[in-house]
């Protein structure tokens, strides 16, 4: 029968889930990221999306998880990048998005990602985010910040030394970038 292989003239069972192959001559395992066909005749690589970790059965892999090049295992993303499109592989994240456990999500303003794009935080008192949101820059001018965003103090305000408040501007001072002169 298909199930059965002979070195010797004599049948012998191969017992699942190893293949007969070589005109029924030997039985062998399957590889990782491939699995016995119906009949256990060859051995047939995972499809798109699949895996097999043993060589047994080709099993589907949940996004947001990926299937590695060898369709041997089925892992998340790093942080920094998430699945691509076809969950086949990991890319990095991009625009204003983070990603801390493999799946890429968009970091709300006024936040700031890191250069690997594994966080998302909000920027301290007396700063706010930088022009492309990678970090954070001192607030200049009439500017203060308590929650990490730099806004104008009020008219005849003026923002103390730290930037994180404004204070009414005393008879006859200035403001320059480092604050009231």
């Amino acid at each position: 029968t298909a199930s059965q292989y002979s070195t010797t003239g004599e049948c012998v069972a191969c017992a699942p889930p190893n293949i007969v192959e070589d005109n029924f001559q030997t039985c062998r395992a399957c590889a990782a990221g491939e699995a016995p066909n119906a009949n256990r005749t060859a051995c047939e690589g995972c499809g798109a999306g699949r895996f097999s970790s043993f060589g047994v059965e080709c099993q589907a892999c949940v996004a947001p998880r990926v299937v590695e090049r060898s369709a041997s295992q089925c892992n998340a993303c790093p942080a920094g990048q998430g699945p691509n499109e076809n969950h086949a592989g990991c890319i990095s994240c991009s625009g204003t998005q983070y990603s801390t456990t493999g799946v890429c999500q968009e970091c709300a303003p006024p936040s700031t990602l890191n250069i690997g794009r594994t966080t998302c935080t909000a920027c301290p008192t007396g700063q706010g985010p930088n022009e492309n949101r990678t970090g954070c820059v001192r607030c200049t001018g009439s500017t203060y910040s308590t929650v990490g965003v730099c806004q104008l103090c009020a008219a005849g305000e003026a923002p103390n030394a730290a930037r994180s408040s404004c204070a009414v501007l005393p008879a006859g001072a200035a403001i320059n970038d480092v604050g009231v002169i």
